[in-house]
């Protein structure tokens, strides 16, 4: 057997079968990781001089049969073989995504007493009755914990003696699963979409797995009932009280925003974990003199720290740009479904990908954040990037900062675009020390005079370090320049877009599908809200107005979508009795609603260029909406829409009841909407105007 001289990160062992197309399958895929410097052992039938390219090292073993490299003690072997100091296993046939390899190696290396990591596609479901183990508390289970979704630190594969010669091939995983668990060590789940296993490695069935591993790991199962327990107690107290079913929500919600996503490491540590939660302003030098935990609780006064990666470890191996394409980072804070989100997402969907390589970083959601907080747009996000790194999923907030600093310096970044992430402002500093050859660039959206602290003004503190700026409309370039001081040079308007000859095409939609779910005819005028229910939308007015139009009949209004106001819409609907008002889940296509809706109604306290309003503009239906900015710089009164003094509850009433009792005056306001944005907001002319501004940024930048 060849021996390996130097030091891979991590280390991949193939299980070939001897067909070529596995084989090629999964080879292909680790070509295309975006972490390097990897070790591949091949090991079973594999054709004669197989390699891996943009690899370390390839080495195929002595061949051997698939059914006898699958016993114990002959895949202990193949693995003791390997250098790596993380090691994954794969059946030829499986295709890990291009991002796996670095995203687990940077869960695993940054959490040092973690065994591994497991991979799992989606949120865990809640324990049932059956005998399964969670694997932590809120983690995979055991029955996902299988050959090929997780990858192994070497040094807790050596304390814990690697895999045991006396299990069933079929149960191997499961069971060094749970010694690693009972030599404590924890197991941090990698919630995403990852991996593809060519099949179920399974084939006992699950009550005769559950005996043997229950009688050979008696105090792992006993551990898991102890905290299943617990959590019953916990969700009966909570549904029995208001109280605490309230602080248990906004308890979560902090651990999430703090980066506590390792639960086992919480657990461990509880009392450090409730200090992380403790408002900045109770803790004084005294605090820090004696190492007590101080990341911040308002995520507008943390200022990131460049945390050292454990045991001098080096993950700064990815994949450099290949040179031939202009490097983009765009750091969003989450993927969720509002008007900033399909800003980008219109950017990444119409960008000249041929002369431009598009990252995207995400630094807040994930799989245990609130709900309407959890990515609803990965999908579609994740179709229009070369590779997309959501933080919270696979690391500890603590080493964000670490890892966007090995971002932009392995992969080369030619242009930063920081869009409404306040860490991303935070950041900056270190990020140009780091690349410095790197141009700078931000997305701004409107102002929040109401707050005491907006992005326009968190961004006025870092504006030494942008190159250029990307306003969306000229109210907000003016607020820049006149009222914070900002370069005329530096700033560009760049309107929002929308997709005017696809999915906002009204002449793709048959009416009346959204009007039959809700059990209206179309005798009813229909006023729709869609969007994030949160506090600038300002719902309870909907409701307010509501109630004013509640002796109309022949008037509903229905809102589409979820955030965290919704419970106390919901709440507020109920109590004032309005059966003039429903409230709907997001929808995956909003256009269906748009389409059957006479007007739509946005009683917002701020906007930016409202991709809401756009999109009602190009499926031709009139906007209702605050007379704010944002809104005045879209909707011209009178002809797409009405605009009204916000809080004007009975001008909202009479601008409904108007499109509710002229007929004539809705189709006039309808023609004039489509045209507005036919005209005035396609993609094509946005994406171009972007191109531009990165060209331009990098000049500037060079200057």
């Amino acid at each position: 057997m060849q021996r390996i001289t130097g030091h891979a990160l991590v280390s991949v062992v193939v299980y070939c079968d001897g067909v070529d197309a596995h084989i090629e399958r999964t080879l292909a895929a680790l070509a295309s990781q975006t972490l390097s410097g990897l070790e591949v052992v091949l090991a079973g039938r594999a054709p004669t001089g197989t390699t891996c390219s943009a690899v370390q090292s390839t080495r195929l073993l002595p061949e051997s049969e698939i059914a006898e490299l699958l016993q114990a003690d002959v895949r202990a072997g193949v693995v003791e073989s390997t250098h790596g100091a993380c090691f994954v296993e794969f059946a030829a046939g499986d295709e890990p995504a291009p991002t796996m390899l670095e995203k687990c190696a940077w869960a695993l290396r940054t959490r040092p007493n973690t065994a591994a990591v497991a991979v799992t596609a989606g949120p865990p479901d809640p324990l049932g009755a059956g005998e399964d183990v969670r694997v932590n508390g809120r983690g995979t289970r055991l029955t996902e914990f299988r050959r090929g979704s997780y990858m192994v630190n070497r040094s807790a594969w050596d304390e814990t003696g690697g895999f045991a010669h006396d299990v069933p091939s079929e149960l191997v995983d499961r069971d060094w699963c749970l010694t690693a668990l009972e030599r404590g060590f924890a197991i941090t789940p990698l919630i995403d979409d990852l991996v593809s296993l060519r099949e179920a490695q399974s084939p006992i069935e699950r009550d005769g797995a559950d005996a043997w591993l229950r009688e050979r790991h008696p105090a792992a199962y006993r551990r898991s009932a102890r905290g299943r327990r617990a959590r019953d107690r916990w969700s009966r107290l909570s549904s029995r009280s208001a109280v605490l079913r309230n602080a248990g929500s906004r308890i979560g919600a902090k651990l999430a925003g703090e980066g506590l996503l390792d639960a086992g490491a919480s657990e461990r540590r509880r009392l450090r974990s409730v200090l992380r939660l403790l408002p900045n302003r109770l803790k004084g030098a005294w605090w820090h003199q004696r190492g007590l935990p101080d990341y911040a609780v308002d995520m507008w006064e943390e200022a990131p720290r460049l945390t050292g990666l454990p045991d001098g470890g080096d993950l700064s191996v990815a994949v450099p740009a290949d040179g031939r394409r202009t490097q983009v980072l765009i750091l969003h804070p989450y993927l969720v479904t509002g008007g900033a989100e399909t800003v980008v997402l219109n950017l990444l969907s119409s960008i000249d990908r041929r002369r431009f390589e598009v990252h995207l970083v995400t630094t807040e959601g994930g799989p245990f954040a609130a709900p309407w907080m959890r990515d609803p747009w990965l999908p579609d996000f994740a179709a229009q990037c070369d590779s997309i790194f959501r933080l919270p999923v696979f690391l500890e907030r603590g080493y964000f900062l670490r890892f966007l600093v090995e971002f932009v310096a392995s992969r080369k970044i030619d242009v930063f675009l920081n869009s409404i992430s306040v860490f991303g402002y935070r950041a900056l500093p270190a990020l140009s020390e780091a690349r410095p050859g790197m141009a700078i660039v931000d997305l701004l959206h409107a102002e929040a005079p109401y707050a005491p602290l907006d992005q326009i003004t968190l961004a006025r503190e870092y504006r030494e370090y942008l190159d250029l700026r990307v306003v969306t409309t000229e109210t907000v370039r003016l607020a820049q320049v006149e009222k914070y001081g900002a370069h005329p040079d530096r700033l560009v308007v760049i309107p929002n877009s929308v997709d005017t000859e696809g999915r906002f095409d009204p002449s793709r939609y048959p009416l009346g599908a959204f009007r039959e779910s809700l059990g209206i005819g179309t005798d009813v005028t229909l006023v729709l809200f869609f969007g994030r229910i949160v506090s600038e939308k300002q719902p309870d007015h909907i409701v307010r107005v509501a109630q004013l139009l509640s002796g109309r009949s022949d008037i509903i209004f229905a809102v589409v979508g979820e955030g965290v106001e919704q419970p106390s819409l919901v709440r507020t609907i109920a109590e004032r009795g309005l059966p003039n008002v429903v409230v709907v889940p997001p929808l995956e296509n909003v256009a269906v609603a748009i389409a059957d809706a006479d007007c739509v109604f946005f009683p917002s306290k701020r906007e930016g260029l409202p991709m809401s309003g756009l999109e009602a503009l190009s499926m031709a239906t009139p906007v209702i909406a605050s007379n704010v900015p944002g809104w005045s710089d879209l909707i011209e009164d009178g002809r797409d829409g009405f605009l009204v003094t916000d809080g004007d509850f009975e001008g909202y009433a009479r601008a409904i009841a108007r499109i509710a009792d002229e007929p004539g005056l809705k189709a006039r306001m309808s023609e004039a909407s489509r045209e507005k944005a036919v005209t005035r907001y396609g993609t094509i002319p946005f994406a171009r105007a972007w191109e531009r501004v990165f060209d331009r940024a990098m000049e500037v930048h060079r200057a």
